[in-house]
């Protein structure tokens, strides 16, 4: 996790090819890293991107 910044946020580094050298699909492909980064979250014990958005709406 990065927090240099105000904002504590992921960097994911992802490679598009499989152990075989082939390509995989990223169709989607924004979808599914918000997948990917909402179980990382859970399973590290991290506020989701949803918390955090839900908790900001109620501040305004």
């Amino acid at each position: 996790m990065e927090s240099k910044g105000k904002v504590p946020h992921l960097h994911a580094a992802i490679c598009r090819f499989d152990e075989n050298g082939n390509i995989n699909n990223d169709h989607n492909i924004h979808l599914r890293a918000q997948r990917a980064a909402e179980r990382v979250a859970v399973k590290r014990g991290w506020k989701t991107a949803e918390e955090i958005r839900t908790e900001s709406a109620w501040r305004y």
